[in-house]
């Protein structure tokens, strides 16, 4: 499938944002509320590690912040958050809620306004996916290496499979991603996969099937409780174990200059 521009990709992201306004809908699935959670439980479950890792003195980068729902949890835990993101309504929405030690910028992380060596921390969830090309992609990986101190810590949680024909996202298999990551000055301290790709497409045919024969909003949520019930324990456990199979992963990275790294 052909990717759109960048630009393209950017507005309709901004245009997702404004039309949920303060709602998750506007980063993750449309019309799935019930999912939604499940999916941030689930990229938190994964996350868990590293966020027990971050100390109190620590400066925190959330590239593709959105709405906030990973920034603001950091506010909580670290001397200061950054969040930036592309959506000048993502970053009003976040700036509206008056988080002392949170600042959100518009901008692209293509050409970060940072200095070297800022963060202790950089986190992207499912946001560099968004970079349809891949010389755009290693610039934006390339910034937040350069971004990163010495002993700093960057977290991925991307798309990383050729399988998803989808316009807004890049198609890219792991191992190119690998490439692009170390190619860029990453190295790569561990990885693992997060989903079961067979057991969503189920889900998601289900979940479409029920649309289309019930009106009842009810009926619909309710299928949805069930869908996440019979994903929970796979997806708690056996993309750890099959993770060749997933199609999203989560990266350690660290610079390869990095002499003191300990994981």
């Amino acid at each position: 499938m052909k990717k759109l521009p960048i630009e393209e990709v950017k507005s309709y992201w901004d245009h997702r944002i404004k039309d949920a306004r303060d709602s998750w809908e506007g980063v993750l699935w449309e019309g799935l509320p019930i999912w939604n959670t499940y999916i941030d439980k689930l990229q938190m479950y994964h996350l868990r590690r590293y966020v027990r890792q971050i100390k109190r003195s620590d400066c925190i980068l959330d590239v593709g912040c959105g709405i906030g729902r990973f920034a603001l949890r950091f506010a909580n835990i670290c001397r200061e958050v950054w969040g930036i993101d592309t959506s000048a309504t993502a970053i009003k929405i976040c700036t509206d809620r008056n988080i002392l030690n949170a600042k959100f910028e518009c901008m692209d992380v293509r050409r970060l306004d940072f200095g070297d060596a800022t963060f202790d921390w950089v986190f992207s969830v499912t946001c560099l996916q968004h970079i349809t090309n891949e010389k755009d992609l290693a610039a934006s990986i390339g910034e937040v290496l350069r971004v990163t101190k010495n002993g700093g810590k960057i977290i991925l949680v991307e798309c990383t499979t050729d399988k998803r024909k989808d316009e807004y996202v890049i198609s890219l298999p792991r191992r190119k991603w690998f490439e692009i990551i170390e190619n860029s000055g990453g190295k790569i301290q561990r990885w693992y996969g997060v989903d079961i790709p067979f057991l969503r497409r189920i889900v998601f045919l289900a979940l479409g099937l029920t649309r289309k024969i019930t009106n009842s909003g009810r009926i619909a949520r309710l299928f949805e409780y069930a869908a996440i019930i019979v994903l929970l324990p796979f997806e708690y456990a056996v993309p750890r174990i099959l993770k060749n199979q997933s199609w999203y992963t989560v990266l350690l990275i660290s610079k390869q200059t990095d002499k003191s790294y300990k994981k």
